[in-house]
């Protein structure tokens, strides 16, 4: 009989096992984020090309159409969930370091961005070195909205194409996992702009990213509860079971009729009220 040895191997916990996967995620995608990165800062922080908030909230929405999908799903795509359902590691951990070098992607173009073009942090940093046209203040801003949503829009959308990927059982559905959560997104801008018009009578993103953020996290716990569950995809590519992408279809065509179904709603209201709003104005003057 052996005996025991005197430095035994430590389990593998949660955190350790998350370590270790994301380690293994970055070494996979290191050259899309990196390369990703590259643009954003060469675009905003060295050249002060693109200074509007806008364009950091393309970079996160690139990256959720380019490599979102294929990095939640890339066991799908490759044909080896079975395997890497079947490591110790477990998919839990699994999950969640697939899902943080997007989330951080994500929040570090858009949150440092944002607070980039707000207080003209790339000018700041050049006037270290010398004063020349790069150290001028950007044009400032008309619409303050641009800054919570450069984050809260790629947020969404990611959350959303995350989820779908990684639930869904075929390889088509991983690379186009985008469109339905550009789609629900969308859907979900119109509704609580209409709400905002009937509340405030202007939009001014006060229910939109707070319901962006709820909808991002909701949609992520719940992909990750179902994931744990998630039947493995077998080697061609296909699993036993409901697709999640024609739920998730159904869901969408219920948030574009409740848009369709508001607008006309909003616009009844607009009509009705135009006139006494016009002789207002006019007894004003």
């Amino acid at each position: 009989m052996n005996p025991p040895s005197p430095n035994p191997r430590p389990p593998v916990t949660d955190a350790s096992a998350w370590l270790a996967l994301l380690e293994n995620e970055w070494r996979r995608h290191r050259h899309a984020l990196t390369g990703l990165l590259l643009f954003w800062i060469i675009g905003f922080w060295i050249l002060l090309l693109l200074p509007h908030p806008a364009f950091h909230m393309v970079v996160g929405l690139l990256y959720c159409v380019l490599f979102a999908g294929p990095q939640a799903g890339a066991d799908v795509m490759d044909g080896t969930e079975e395997f890497s359902f079947s490591l110790p590691t477990g998919r839990g951990p699994l999950f969640l370091a697939r899902m943080t070098p997007g989330l951080a992607f994500i929040l570090i173009v858009g949150g440092l961005g944002g607070l980039g073009s707000a207080f003209d942090l790339p000018q700041k940093l050049w006037s270290l070195v010398f004063d020349s046209g790069l150290t001028e203040p950007f044009a400032p801003v008309r619409d303050r909205f641009w800054y919570p949503l450069a984050v809260c829009i790629p947020l969404a959308v990611y959350a959303i194409t995350f989820s779908l990927a990684a639930l869904t059982r075929t390889r088509g559905s991983v690379g186009l996992a985008w469109l339905p959560a550009a789609l629900a997104t969308g859907a979900i801008i119109g509704i609580a702009t209409i709400m905002e018009n009937l509340l405030w009578r202007n939009a001014n993103t006060l229910l939109l990213c707070p319901l962006l953020i709820a909808t991002a996290t909701v949609v992520l716990v719940i992909g990750h509860q179902l994931y744990l569950r998630k039947e493995a995809t077998k080697a061609g590519g296909q699993a036993a079971g409901s697709s999640i992408w024609g739920w998730s279809m159904v869901v969408i065509a219920i948030l574009i009729f409740v848009v369709v179904l508001s607008g006309f709603f909003f616009r009844a209201r607009f009509v009705k009220e135009a006139p006494a709003i016009r002789t207002q104005q006019i007894h004003g003057n």
